[in-house]
């Protein structure tokens, strides 16, 4: 583990009382239930699913391979942020809770935390250039911050992250769908005319 980063006593106890307090207020068989169904939905897995769905239809329906590009580096990016923050974090996962789903290898960052907030967010970011629609790009940003919200939720619930794992996927997730928005706009617009 980095020396420092989780040592420190106000991380750790924060990380503590709110992952204990998750479970006493929240924690029932049907909410369970739910959150089993959403932390599926913000899965690795899943965001890959949704990526070659989305980018088949850019490709082959739209015949835009700028957005089916963008699409596969926010995965592939969000994949490879995980894995090589969690191999240098090497954070164990809380064992204050009962975990009620399955998780392997490190905490820290949440990788579907991460993969959600990037994905969602890139959606959200395609959506702005596909169409001119204010209503469109409002209903587009606020799916992609509640299903982000709602995924960062899931895993705090079931006891598989810290607090503090789920905020650092989240703003990572979404610093780099930002970053390669910025990276593609100048593409992006040019398509668009």
């Amino acid at each position: 583990m980095v020396p420092g980063i989780f040592g420190c006593g106000y991380i750790l106890q924060n990380d503590h009382d709110l992952l204990l307090a998750v479970g006493e207020l929240f924690r029932n068989e049907p909410m369970t239930e739910w959150m089993l169904v959403i932390t599926k939905l913000g899965s690795s897995v899943a965001c890959l699913l949704y990526c070659c769905a989305a980018g088949a239809y850019f490709w082959w329906k739209k015949g835009d391979r700028i957005s089916a590009v963008h699409l596969t580096l926010a995965w592939v990016g969000s994949a490879a942020i995980t894995k090589i923050i969690k191999e240098i974090a090497t954070r164990a996962r809380p064992e204050l809770l009962e975990r009620l789903g399955h998780a392997d290898g490190y905490s820290f960052p949440s990788g579907h935390s991460l993969s959600s907030a990037t994905i969602f967010t890139t959606f959200a970011i395609l959506a702005f250039y596909q169409t001119n629609n204010r209503s469109i790009h409002a209903l587009c940003f606020g799916a992609a911050i509640v299903m982000t919200a709602l995924v960062a939720f899931s895993r705090v619930y079931l006891a598989v992250h810290f607090p503090s794992d789920v905020i650092a996927g989240v703003l990572l997730g979404i610093t780099w769908a930002l970053a390669l928005g910025a990276i593609f706009t100048k593409r992006h617009m040019q398509r668009n005319g």
